[in-house]
């Protein structure tokens, strides 16, 4: 296991920076200044220009403006947004508390849709049952979740206009923040909307969580039924079998 932990740990180190690097090439390929693509100031004035040229060494070699991209990004460094000329860090902390909740609810769907249908699958080894859950497993694995995500929403969402696919909640609600997280958040609300701003922020939340629970449940699935074949083959359960007991 700890070698296991190690092998993901120097994997994720080796993936990031190479991401970093890429990045940092593509700041040199934007039809702008690079001074402005590594920091996101639209139309510095001359101390600005020589100000962000020292700190990320514009004035030096390859490697040492590399190393201090690398240091500002590592640091949470990220510049300013192009658009609102805001830290990119307080945008992405601002929004974190939606992405955490979709998070959490993905997971839980996953879990709680997952687990029983694996248990289904070892029950049924030798039945058709477990043939098509293992193979929409194997389906659903290898769909990318991009094009899934494109697709619910231009099924559900355009043609059918069941659910919504853009927000986290209708404008006419006006939810004061109170946790940071939307569906808590309309039920603290006092005014009497505040059941139908959840239940309106429940439909804003399917189809992203659909997308995002797809994998993992996959995952689940696949786990679950590989622990219960296991379990269901052990001795014990063998001669409980034959002393007449089923499952």
């Amino acid at each position: 296991m700890t070698w296991y932990l190690l092998r993901r740990l120097n994997l994720f180190i080796v993936t990031s920076l190479v991401m970093l690097a890429v990045l940092f090439y593509a700041t040199s390929l934007f039809p702008t200044d690079q001074s402005v693509a590594l920091s996101g100031v639209i139309d510095p004035n001359v101390a600005d220009k020589l100000q962000i040229v020292q700190n990320y060494h514009l004035d030096s070699n390859v490697f040492s403006q590399f190393y201090a991209y690398l240091t500002h990004r590592l640091s949470g460094d990220f510049g300013l947004s192009l658009t609102s000329q805001q830290p990119v860090s307080q945008e992405l902390i601002s929004v974190l508390p939606a992405s955490f909740e979709l998070s959490v609810i993905s997971g839980l769907l996953a879990i709680i849709i997952g687990v029983p249908i694996g248990v289904l699958a070892s029950f049924n080894q030798h039945k058709m049952t477990q043939n098509i859950i293992v193979s929409a497993t194997l389906s659903g694995y290898s769909v990318p979740v991009f094009w899934l995500g494109l697709m619910l929403t231009h099924w559900f969402g355009v043609q059918r206009d069941w659910l919504p696919i853009s927000g986290q909640i209708n404008l006419l609600y006006d939810i004061k923040p109170v946790t940071g997280f939307l569906i808590i958040d309309t039920l603290f609300a006092s005014d009497k909307y505040g059941m139908a701003a959840f239940y309106d922020a429940l439909q804003h939340l399917v189809l992203p969580a659909i997308t995002l629970c797809v994998l993992p449940l996959t995952v689940v699935i696949r786990m679950t039924r590989t622990a219960m074949i296991e379990v269901m083959s052990q001795t014990y359960i063998r001669a409980a079998e034959a002393r007449g007991l089923h499952t």
